[in-house]
């Protein structure tokens, strides 16, 4: 069974929503693992429903080995990008690239694959997202790239049809007026959501550290 999960060794992030050592869930898992793992390195923790990391921060925190696994791609994705160092440098280069890139591009072929994408997104937004895609797709650092796809995956969510309330999809009520977004709106939400991330990076990354990976 842990042969199919994944291993962290190193803390991670609090960004997208996660505000570590504040968290409340946080705290409980803390006590929990402090009280009955006396922060042993012998100790493993089996986390098989990672959603956003909670566990896997809480459970490297007092020193333990954690094996993880999600069914959410998403959730695996936030996984791996809060369990290993990001280059910062590397990633505000990354991020400058794209937009200064996307914004001198006039006529775009939308190839996002989405069912129902007329459904929801605007066509700008749809523009806009296949732009900021095609160019996080050929970024070959690995830990920048998944950093990325974070972002973007915020970006996606608020910049489309969906009502902001809802945690499952539907479509914001008929009866409330659309706001209408351009290319731009989508860009500046996109560099919004990177600069929390760097900002969240800038206080774990000396706890990660940059030679240890997850597994």
């Amino acid at each position: 069974m842990l042969n199919n999960c994944k291993q962290s060794y190193n803390i991670g992030v609090g960004f997208l929503k996660i505000e570590i050592g504040t968290n409340e869930a946080g705290q409980r898992l803390d006590k929990f693992l402090r009280k009955y793992l006396k922060s042993s390195k012998d100790i493993k923790v089996l986390e098989p429903f990672a959603g956003s990391g909670t566990t896997i921060i809480e459970a490297i925190k007092n020193n333990n080995t954690v094996y993880w696994m999600d069914n959410n791609p998403l959730s695996r994705l936030i996984c791996e990008c809060k369990s290993n160092a990001v280059d910062l440098l590397e990633l505000e280069e990354a991020l400058m690239h794209i937009l200064n890139t996307v914004k001198e591009i006039n006529d775009v072929q939308v190839t996002l694959v989405f069912a129902n994408i007329d459904l929801w997104f605007q066509k700008p937004v749809q523009e806009a997202l296949t732009l900021i895609k095609q160019n996080i797709d050929v970024i070959e650092n690995q830990a920048v790239k998944k950093a990325l796809l974070v972002a973007f995956s915020s970006t996606v969510r608020k910049m489309s049809e969906m009502e902001d309330s809802m945690i499952l999809a539907a479509r914001r009520s008929g009866n409330r007026e659309m706001p209408k977004y351009d290319r731009i709106d989508v860009f500046d939400n996109f560099e919004s959501n990177v600069r929390k991330i760097i900002s969240a990076y800038e206080e774990w990354n000396p706890i990660i550290g940059n030679d240890r990976n997850s597994f």
